[in-house]
């Protein structure tokens, strides 16, 4: 699912550099693609109704789909104490309201506690490729917990 939203954006991101030439529909179909595949639905704010998914998709969003698509590992590190301060009240292993299956729930959640600290330490280091692969882990995680929430 990263792969093919990061492929469509990169792709956005040459066309308009003149690199390679698209159709106009090319930005509407990668926009539509970015809304069936992202588990907000492409939106910004207030997208989950959960006030902990919500501020920590805020931070998440700008860096998945600006900084990484940049490989711009300068702002993703600069951002990560934000990350995972934002991500720490969704580790406290509480089930939101409407989730159906909350075992598998619990399963993503425990993952993702486990990506984020991984995150945390990689992003002290400096090895670009290893935080790269953690942080993409948090947002995958993330995405996979998001999408059990119920919709409004």
């Amino acid at each position: 699912m990263t792969t093919r939203t990061l492929s469509f954006a990169l792709l956005a991101a040459t066309s308009l550099s003149g690199v390679a030439h698209a159709t106009p529909s090319f930005a509407l179909q990668a926009q539509e693609h970015q809304k069936a595949t992202h588990a907000d639905g492409g939106q910004a704010h207030s997208a989950f109704n959960n006030t902990d998914f919500d501020r920590f998709h805020d931070v998440l969003h700008p860096l998945q789909h600006d900084a990484l698509p940049k490989n711009d590992f300068a702002t993703i590190r600069r951002e990560a104490k934000r990350l995972v301060a934002a991500g720490r009240p969704l580790t406290r292993g509480y089930v939101p309201a409407g989730v159906t299956d909350t075992a598998k729930f619990c399963e993503e959640l425990a993952n993702f506690a486990d990506a984020l600290k991984r995150f945390d330490r990689d992003a002290k280091r400096k090895d670009d490729e290893a935080m790269k692969r953690s942080y993409i882990r948090v947002h995958d995680t993330f995405e996979e917990m998001a999408h059990m929430l119920p919709r409004r």
